[in-house]
């Protein structure tokens, strides 16, 4: 009878412990992350910034090979083809991690802020690039620069309106100076304030802004941060990696994805690959033209 008292009371005192340790608690979410609890530290605005650079154009030859530059047979290219409509999605995923990262990094109060200003830059750089990509590519496009709901709807925006935004933000990037002129080995392959002015020229020049151009690129040179590497063919193998010429590219660890494009012989070889030899040096005359002046190496 006694042990049978001591049982009880043991279980009521636990359950009572249990039942206190509740009390007051705020264990929600147990098992996700939400937005009113993520944006708290540096590190967190490290990896959005992060998940932005993961939309850049990859280790295929994305459009160029649906052109006759690269095909030996080619198949019409219509606006509904896979090809057309993923990179349209890509760069607008891009957008919208970017946008992400700008409207909510104010609201982190743990960490280096002048880190988070850093990657703040880092993620309107990328939207600047992505903007760039889709005007050139698309002209007219939509303008988004806040989170919004998944059943909004958006308009087009005329090309001029978007190229202007995206000089302007390039502008306020540059000077800012928030982007650092080089990094160290760990963060090889961030936006940098030469990638910034470079990137200025590029979209200055394809819509015929000549000076802009020409004084962008030459803040560039001036910088005497780069310079042509000397040997040309070693500038696109393991030797020029992120060498002096590289301006902005995306990096590639070596146990991640590879460039394998040109990977099987081609097909009038036997082969699987559908880019010809006689085809191949024209494609790469067209990529890798080298200026004489810098060459910004951003896959596209």
């Amino acid at each position: 009878m006694v042990m049978k008292k001591y049982i009880l009371i043991k279980l009521v005192l636990s359950s009572l412990i249990i039942t206190g340790c509740d009390f007051g608690m705020d264990i929600s979410p147990t098992s996700s992350v939400t937005e009113d609890i993520y944006w708290s530290r540096d590190s967190d605005v490290r990896q959005a910034v992060n998940a932005v650079y993961a939309e850049m154009d990859g280790r295929t030859m994305g459009l160029d090979n649906r052109t006759d530059i690269v095909y030996a047979q080619l198949t019409p290219l219509v606006p509904s083809d896979g090809t057309v409509t993923g990179t349209w999605n890509r760069y607008y995923r891009g957008i919208r991690k970017a946008n992400a990262v700008i409207n909510n990094a104010g609201q982190a109060e743990i960490g280096n802020m002048q880190l988070i200003e850093r990657y703040v830059a880092e993620a309107r750089f990328l939207r600047a690039y992505y903007y760039t990509q889709l005007t050139s590519l698309w002209g007219d496009v939509p303008l988004i620069t806040e989170t919004f709901d998944i059943n909004d709807h958006r308009g087009r925006t005329e090309k001029e309106t978007v190229v202007n935004f995206i000089i302007d933000e390039l502008d306020d990037i540059i000077d800012s100076h928030l982007l650092e002129v080089s990094y160290g080995s760990g963060d090889v392959g961030r936006a940098t304030h030469g990638a910034a002015q470079s990137l200025k020229a590029r979209v200055a020049l394809r819509n015929e802004r000549w000076e802009v151009a020409r004084d962008a690129a030459l803040a560039v040179i001036e910088s005497g941060v780069y310079s042509l590497y000397p040997d040309y063919e070693g500038l696109f193998q393991y030797e020029g990696q992120n060498s002096s010429e590289v301006i902005f590219d995306r990096q590639y660890a070596d146990d991640g994805q590879r460039y394998d494009a040109f990977g099987h012989t081609a097909s009038s070889l036997g082969g699987s690959s559908s880019v010809e030899p006689y085809m191949a040096p024209i494609f790469f005359l067209g990529l890798m033209k080298r200026n004489t002046t810098l060459k910004i190496l951003m896959i596209h």
